[in-house]
């Protein structure tokens, strides 16, 4: 069987505003890891006010596979830029991604060997995230409600979808926005519409994992942005599907959020610090948290708002600098070691 070259097989697309400092990090982390594949990578930019353009050419003096393209106005629903990313590859497979997120040298090399080792093509593929889920084998999925049941959540991720060009050919996600509110979710909505309008298949990666970029400084948060997500646009995803995802499927999904990291102890502290968990945000939401939340969390919650936000940043911060340092002398002493 007559092999297609990485090059040709694969690229890598990255949506970004705004963001020199972690677009300028995330190529110095991945151009060594493209590089001796000849991997392209693609940046769309949503017209950026600060350093980005520069940045980018920089490192195209340094890579001559780094393409960009800028929008002549800031796009306001980011998720069309997805849409902008994702039409600048002409590859097999294209790798959405965000610009806060990593991609190994070991996951390539596991992701490049399926993808060349069948005749058949996959419309999608789904990577784990920092090997999240650990309970589900590797398989091929053609049922859309297994989909949305074990795997859309992760879905949520930009960077743990790889697509087919026979998608994106298709792929709009106008016709996805049932709701402003679901547009964070759009590209999860689009491929679970897809897997149960046409007889697609998707793979899924329970062994390889993208990770998140260990960047220099520290990030800021998500912030009251969290909530949204959560508790706003991924509900509306998630219920705007239509019938041919059963209701029960559809529970289940919208109960993962209760199980994912994302409200884990770490994180509502982080939310705390932030002053994004106030009073006033916890009784916005607790409706809504009722609905797809653990009793356990919500309490947590509670009590979490009776400490003050300095005492809180404090704890972020000493954890901050100790996984920090933890992690620069892992790397010391196993430089291959993937976190």
């Amino acid at each position: 069987m007559h092999k297609i070259a990485p090059a040709q097989l694969l690229s890598i697309v990255v949506p970004t505003c705004n963001r020199s400092d972690f677009i300028d990090f995330f190529l110095q982390t991945h151009i060594p890891v493209v590089e001796p594949y000849g991997i392209t990578i693609h940046i769309s930019d949503n017209a950026s006010t600060d350093d980005t353009v520069e940045v980018i050419e920089k490192w195209q003096k340094c890579y001559a596979h780094l393409h960009f393209s800028s929008l002549e106005e800031h796009i306001w629903e980011g998720v069309q830029n997805y849409e902008k990313a994702l039409s600048m590859s002409t590859t097999e497979y294209t790798w959405l991604i965000g610009d806060s997120y990593e991609i190994p040298d070991t996951t390539l090399d596991y992701v490049l060997n399926i993808l060349s080792a069948t005749e058949t093509h996959y419309e999608f593929m789904v990577l784990n995230l920092v090997n999240q889920l650990r309970d589900i084998p590797e398989r091929v999925y053609t049922e859309p409600n297994a989909v949305l049941e074990d795997l859309a959540w992760m879905m949520g991720c930009v960077g743990c979808t790889i697509f087919h060009r026979s998608v994106i050919s298709n792929f709009m996600f106008q016709k996805e926005r049932v709701q402003s509110s679901a547009c964070a979710f759009c590209h999860v909505s689009f491929v679970l519409r897809y897997m149960a309008n046409y007889n697609a298949s998707l793979y899924w990666v329970q062994s390889s994992s993208i990770v998140t970029l260990k960047t220099r400084q520290r990030k800021h948060g998500w912030g009251d942005t969290l909530f949204w997500l959560l508790f706003d646009s991924w509900p509306q995803t998630i219920n705007s599907l239509p019938e041919q995802f059963s209701e029960n499927s559809k529970n289940i999904a919208l109960r993962v959020p209760a199980n994912s990291k994302l409200l884990g102890w770490r994180n509502i502290v982080n939310l705390r610090a932030q002053n994004a968990l106030n009073s006033e945000k916890y009784t916005e939401y607790c409706g809504k948290m009722e609905t797809i939340e653990a009793d356990s969390i919500r309490l947590f919650m509670r009590v979490v708002l009776l400490v003050p936000v300095p005492v809180c940043k404090a704890i972020i911060s000493g954890i901050e600098w100790a996984r920090r340092k933890k992690y620069q002398i892992s790397k010391i002493l196993n430089p291959d070691l993937v976190l």
